[in-house]
């Protein structure tokens, strides 16, 4: 029987080893424990990505998506969105995605959770621990920030972005404390920063108030996000320190082909 090596428990992966239907062994290795996958907040997702991929919709985290108020870094006015609501899909908890997927996955693959891919080759893993497995096909579902796109992509092997092409992010999610008054739909808040733009966002069905904060060419400062988080404040009362424990920074490409960020196989 063939064995398929999945490097990493994302999305792409997960719903392969769901969807795989034919006569092979597929094994999850993921360096992350099962409780630190995941993040906090909401993402929109068309419905029609499930019915496109016949996967069934989680029963968890999940509610209706509904147009949003665009307000400009001035907050003098707004740009309400005007898709019918009936189209614009779900709003997904990214952890109950998460843990939906991998609950589809386990019925056709073994995942293995706290084992790390440190390197690979044709036909063969290496792990943190100084094991090796070998299989029949390796893909590669770690993520836009893979260190293992080199293997795959023989044109990105020696691309090396400039300064002014690289995207710093932070995202977090922050609870709205029970009682507090929040707006009766989705609103973004565009921040203008240096060379950037960032938002929040405030989901009244979530209860959650969604930060994300970029800027383009310059690492983001400890300084710089306690800025924007002090701007928020000063717009929204019901904004407290009582973070979900959960964030995230990176960095990416700006100007990096789609392929980079792509799921892709090695024979």
């Amino acid at each position: 029987m063939a064995k398929i090596i999945i490097i990493g428990a994302g999305l792409g992966g997960l719903a392969f080893a769901y969807k795989y239907r034919g006569d092979a062994e597929i094994k999850i290795y993921e360096k992350r424990s099962r409780d630190k996958l995941g993040f906090p907040w909401h993402d929109s997702v068309k419905a029609e990505i499930f019915d496109d991929l016949a996967l069934p919709i989680p029963c968890r985290g999940v509610c209706g998506k509904k147009p949003f108020d665009i307000y400009s870094p001035s907050v003098k006015g707004y740009v309400p969105q005007r898709q019918k609501t009936v189209s614009l899909g779900y709003e997904i908890n990214r952890v109950a995605l998460i843990n939906h997927f991998i609950d589809l996955a386990s019925h056709s693959a073994k995942i293995e959770f706290e084992k790390e891919v440190v390197a690979i080759e044709r036909g063969l893993v290496t792990f943190e621990d100084g094991t090796q497995e070998s299989c029949d096909l390796i893909i590669d579902a770690s993520g836009g920030f893979s260190p293992f796109r080199k293997f795959f992509l023989e044109d990105e092997k020696d691309f090396e972005p400039s300064d002014d092409e690289i995207l710093y992010c932070y995202r977090a999610a922050y609870k709205i404390p029970d009682g507090a008054f929040v707006e009766e739909r989705d609103s973004v808040y565009l921040k203008r920063i240096v060379s950037a733009v960032s938002w929040c966002r405030t989901a009244p069905e979530t209860n959650c108030m969604d930060v994300f904060i970029s800027s383009l060419g310059s690492p983001l400062t400890k300084e710089l996000i306690e800025e924007v988080e002090e701007d928020i404040r000063a717009r929204h009362p019901s904004y407290r320190e009582r973070r979900f424990p959960k964030e995230r920074k990176g960095s990416l490409c700006a100007r990096r082909s789609l392929k980079w960020y792509s799921t892709v196989t090695l024979r």
